[in-house]
């Protein structure tokens, strides 16, 4: 029987030839691989080192009562302020309207508004 393994003889220089290229193809994939594995190592270094840490400082929990902003502090102080303008307003327009009626004034701020 033998050994169950025969290669023929004329075909051995072409078997070697595809090995040597296998071979070539497998030993240049493995320098390939190992250097990625190289830079990958290297890369999860750099971001464990380059990772900023945070510390607490004071944990966070739910106030029981509301803080701020108070509304009835922001009512009273809104409520002050628009009648304050509304007075402010209501004496500016009397004046405008006094010093209107007076003819030179009002001449000298036509002209002015025109030559505006």
């Amino acid at each position: 029987m033998g050994l169950g393994f025969s290669v023929p003889l004329e075909s051995i220089p072409s078997i070697a030839i595809e090995y040597a290229i296998l071979k070539r193809d497998y030993l240049v994939q493995s320098d390939i691989y190992k250097s990625l594995i190289q830079k990958y190592e290297r890369a999860k270094i750099d971001k464990l080192i380059n990772t900023p840490s945070l510390k607490v400082v004071d944990w966070p929990y739910v106030p029981e009562e509301k803080y701020y902003p108070k509304k009835s502090i922001f009512l009273v102080v809104g409520i002050f302020l628009g009648f304050l303008i509304g007075i402010i307003f209501a004496l500016l327009k009397n004046k405008i309207e006094e010093e209107l009626k007076n003819n030179e004034v009002r001449k000298k701020w036509e002209k002015l508004i025109y030559e505006w």
